[in-house]
Parts: C-alpha cells; sequence; structure tokens
C-alpha cells in the first residue's frame, strides 16, 4: 500500500503474504500522496498520478526486491485522482477519475515512457471504480460518485475504447463511501 485518502501521505507498507502480521513501513513515495491509483510489473509498484499534490501528473515507481523509496518515472497525460489503474504483463493503464476524463492511457513497463492515450471508458469517468484484470483485457466495474453498476472492459492487445459487458447487482454508493477494490481469482 502507498500514499492515502485523505491528506498527503508518502508512506510506503509492505505486508507479508506468508505471515498473518502488521505491515511494515517500507519505504517512501517521492512525493506525499493521496486518492492515487496503483498497479504493479511483476518487479515494480507503480502509484500514478493523485491528489492534493501540485502535479496529479506523476508516476512513481519502487522496486519489489529491495527498501528503495520511490522516483519519478515519468507522467500521465491527464490530470486525474480517484481514477481506476489496470496492468497487463507488459503496460500499466489508467483511466478515469474525477477530473471528468473517459480517457484510458497506457505506459510500457520496460521503459517506464510517459502515457500514450488508447481510447475512451464507455460510461462515465472511471472515479472509484473496481478495477480487475484478465490476461488479455482491464475490466472496471460499478462506479462511486457516478453512482453506475456498469461492467467495462478493454483490451491489451490492441487500442479501443472500452465496451460494455454487463451489469452488476447493485450500483456503486454516492459520495462519502469507501472505494470499492476488485479482485481475480
Amino acid at each position: 500500500c502507498a500514499g492515502g485518502t485523505t491528506g498527503l501521505v508518502n508512506t510506503i507498507d509492505r505486508h507479508n503474504f506468508n505471515a498473518d502480521e502488521d505491515a511494515t513501513d517500507w519505504a517512501d513515495l517521492n512525493v506525499a500522496n493521496s486518492w492515487s491509483g496503483g498497479c504493479s510489473s511483476a518487479a515494480y509498484g507503480y502509484q500514478i498520478g493523485g491528489g492534493d499534490v501540485p502535479s496529479k501528473l506523476e508516476i512513481q515507481k519502487f522496486p519489489f526486491a529491495s527498501q528503495t523509496n520511490a522516483s519519478d518515472v515519468g507522467d500521465i497525460g491527464t490530470s486525474r485522482s480517484s481514477h481506476a489503474c489496470n496492468n497487463s504483463l507488459t503496460h500499466a493503464y489508467s483511466s478515469g477519475g474525477n477530473s471528468g476524463t473517459q480517457s484510458i492511457e497506457k505506459f510500457l513497463f520496460a521503459t517506464d515512457a510517459s502515457v500514450t492515450a488508447v481510447g475512451d471508458l464507455s460510461y462515465g469517468t472511471g472515479q472509484q471504480e473496481c478495477p480487475s484484470n484478465s490476461p488479455t483485457h482491464g475490466y472496471q466495474a460499478g462506479g462511486q460518485y457516478s453512482v453506475h453498476d456498469v461492467i467495462q472492459k478493454f483490451s491489451f492487445v490492441a487500442d479501443a475504447n472500452s465496451i460494455d459487458v454487463g451489469n452488476l447487482a447493485i450500483k456503486g454508493t454516492g459520495g462519502g463511501s469507501p472505494p470499492v477494490a476488485g479482485w481475480q481469482v
């Protein structure tokens, strides 16, 4: 876990999956942050954008294998916070957010290059949506503040807009509720 939800937080916490114990303060973000997106490659964690910071554009990267602080490795193209982040094996994706944008942007893990716009969300702005991934697609479901029940997906193989593929049993909740999360099984 890195950053926070209210106020600026620079802590990167680490939790051991092999033990039932508290997380430890592992390292620090380059810039304290809140309401940012996060995703990971096989070797690194990425903190993307965020609110309450001078620049909501920064991409911060930190290694999983060593206790090293995060570094600034690029910028997203659209200032955003409370947005969804997805990841394929090769790319990170950032979309939506409270800036009102529907854009989907990606960057390549291997080069940490700044993002490229690849499409738009089919519904909503993506704020507080539940992201999850398959080997070939990024998914987002529901949403806070925009309060919707849409499940949409976009391709990791071809750059394109997302498409509506179904609906949740209940809608996301309105302002003030805790963020939602997605899991893959």
